[in-house]
């Protein structure tokens, strides 16, 4: 009878162990910060991805790298379009900027969307 409840006693201890380790790194996991746009959303992924260095990680790497910079652009344009309400810039001269602007983009292959 003791050395069944001796038994028990440390797979509750084992157990608690695991739990309040758990929660540990739950806490943990809580307290990042979380990722406010797509941008900073494909840093963290490609953080992780060199990190875990799983099969074929380079493949998906250099597709996040290309993704991160179209969404960055596509960032911008919006930071720029935000910036032509708050100044009051007319919105036939907002769309030739922004035509420029893709103009440019196209020229490295990339487009703002």
């Amino acid at each position: 009878m003791r050395e069944e409840l001796q038994k028990r006693m440390e797979s509750i201890n084992g157990m608690m162990d695991i739990v309040k380790n758990s929660n540990e790194r739950l806490t943990d996991i809580a307290l990042r910060p979380r990722p406010t746009n797509e941008a900073e959303l494909n840093k963290h992924i490609i953080g992780h991805e060199q990190f875990t260095k799983i099969i074929g990680y380079q493949g998906r790497v250099g597709a996040l790298s290309t993704r991160l910079g179209r969404t960055g652009i596509a960032d911008t344009a919006k930071q720029l379009t935000d910036e032509f309400q708050t100044v009051g810039i007319k919105e036939n001269e907002k769309d030739i900027f922004l035509k420029g602007l893709q103009g440019i983009y196209k020229i490295f292959g990339m487009n703002i969307p």
